[in-house]
C-alpha cells in the first residue's frame, strides 16, 4: 500500500516508517533537510511542506487535502499534534480521498486543551492536580509554590515552573506572549511519570499499553530518555474511562504522575497523538503503526492488549544529554541500565543514516547542555 507519514523531524515518525516501511510505500512529509525519517532507508518518496504552514492548523489541513487529492494514497497516518488537529478538522474532507482513523473535531478539540480536558477529568472523579484559570498574573491564593503554568498549543513548549511570585510572574508573561489559549495553573505533583497510550474506535479499545518513565529530558518535563513497560489496573481504567467518555478513534496518550505513598495517579494531559516513546510501544509487541493501517484500511484487525515487560533507552540524543547534565549522579546508571538484559536502545545499524543525524544531535544538543542552565531547565527548575 502507499502510506502518507507526517512530521519526518520526529523519532516516533521514524518508528513509524521503520514498522510499515519493510512492505509498503512510505512517503514522508518533512519541513527541514536533515529530519530524520527523511534519511531512513524504509523510505521511499518525501514531499517537503513549510513550517508555517504546519504551524497553522487550516492552512496545513488544506494542504493535506490538495496532497491526497493528487497522489493516490491508500492511508495517511498523522504523527505529530499539529498534523493531527488538521487531519481531525479537515476530516470530512480528507475521507473521501484516503483511508484515515482520527476522531472527529469535538473530541479532538477537547483533548487538546488543557483546561477542557481538566474539567472532563474532574466529571469523571479521576484525580487531577488542583487548578486554576488565569486571567492575570495574580498569585493564585489557595496554590503553593512550586506552581505549573500551562496553556494548550502545545506540551513541552507551553509549560513553564514558578517557584517564586517573580517566577510567577515572568512565566505568566511568556506564555500569554506566546499562546493564543488560556493559560491555567497547577499545583506541581511530586511523583513518577507513567502514560496510558491506546488505539480506539468510538472509544472502544484495539490496543492499550502502558509505561513508566525512567529518565526523561529535559528533567523537568519532555521526551523519554529511558522508559519501561508498566500494568496498573487503576491507570488502565482511568485511561478507558477518559476514551469511553471523548468517543475517540485513534491514537491517544494519557499522561499521569503517579504519587506512590498514596497510590493514586493525577492526570497531567492528554496527548491525542501517537507518543513520542512509541519504540518502546512497538519492541514490546503493539505494533501501533500496522493496528491502525489495518484498522483504517478495513483489513483484520488483531486486538493487542498484553505486551512484554523491557525497557527502551534513546540512548542518541536523549540519554546522553540526561547524563552530560549530571555526570556524577547519571554515568554509573547509564552503566547499569544499559548492561541489563531488560535494556533495548534506539542504536539501530541496519538503518544507519538517522542514527548518524542523532549522533550529531547527541554532539551539538551535548555543548549546550554543559554550558547553559537554560538548556538543562528550559520550563524554570521547580525544586529550587
Amino acid at each position: 500500500m502507499k502510506i502518507l507519514v507526517t512530521d519526518g523531524g520526529y523519532k516516533n515518525s521514524l518508528a513509524v516508517v521503520r514498522s510499515l516501511g519493510k512492505e509498503h510505500e512510505v512517503t514522508v512529509l518533512y519541513s527541514r533537510p536533515y529530519d530524520l525519517t527523511v534519511h531512513s532507508k524504509f523510505v521511499s518518496s518525501f514531499v517537503k511542506v513549510d513550517a508555517s504552514t504546519v504551524s497553522d492548523v487550516k492552512k496545513y489541513g488544506q494542504f493535506l487535502v490538495n496532497l491526497v487529492k493528487k497522489r493516490n494514497f491508500d492511508f495517511l497516518l498523522p504523527v505529530g499534534l499539529k498534523s493531527n488537529l488538521a487531519v481531525s478538522y479537515f476530516k470530512e474532507e480528507l475521507e473521501k480521498h484516503v483511508n484515515i482513523v482520527i476522531s472527529d473535531w469535538s473530541s479532538m478539540r477537547i483533548a487538546y486543551n488543557k483546561d477542557l480536558m481538566t474539567k472532563v477529568t474532574r466529571k469523571l472523579n479521576i484525580p487531577v492536580p488542583e487548578t486554576i484559570e488565569l486571567n492575570e498574573p495574580k498569585n493564585p491564593q489557595d496554590l503553593s509554590f512550586p506552581l505549573v503554568l500551562k496553556a494548550s498549543d502545545d506540551s513541552g513548549g507551553f509549560v513553564r515552573y514558578a517557584s517564586s511570585k517573580v517566577e510567577f510572574t515572568e512565566a505568566y508573561n511568556y506564555l500569554r506572549s506566546k499562546s493564543s489559549t488560556k493559560i491555567i495553573v497547577q499545583e506541581y505533583i511530586v511523583g513518577e511519570g507513567c502514560g496510558f497510550f491506546g488505539v480506539f474506535k468510538n472509544g472502544r479499545p484495539v490496543a492499550v499499553f502502558m509505561h513508566r518513565r525512567v529518565k526523561e529530558f529535559p528533567i523537568t518535563g519532555g521526551p523519554s530518555a529511558v522508559a519501561e513497560s508498566y500494568y496498573n489496573r487503576k491507570l488502565l481504567n482511568y485511561g478507558l474511562k477518559l476514551a469511553r467518555y471523548l468517543k475517540w478513534s485513534g491514537p491517544i496518550m494519557f499522561e499521569f504522575k503517579h504519587r506512590t505513598k498514596q497510590d493514586e495517579f493525577y492526570l497531567i494531559e492528554a496527548n491525542p497523538k501517537l507518543w513520542g516513546s512509541l519504540d518502546l510501544t512497538i519492541t514490546a509487541d503493539v505494533d501501533v503503526p500496522k493496528i491502525l493501517l489495518n484498522l483504517g484500511t478495513k483489513n483484520k484487525v488483531e486486538h493487542s492488549f498484553s505486551y512484554k515487560k523491557i525497557r527502551f533507552m534513546w540512548v542518541f540524543p536523549d540519554e546522553i544529554l540526561v547524563v552530560l547534565s549530571n555526570p556524577k549522579k547519571e554515568l554509573h546508571e547509564f552503566v547499569s541500565l544499559i548492561k541489563s538484559p531488560l535494556t533495548v536502545t534506539n542504536i539501530d545499524l541496519s538503518d544507519p543514516v538517522p542514527m548518524l543525524l542523532q549522533l550529531l544531535m547527541t554532539f551539538k544538543n551535548g555543548i549546550k547542555v554543559m554550558i547553559d542552565t537554560k538548556y538543562r531547565f528550559p520550563h524554570g527548575n521547580p525544586e529550587v
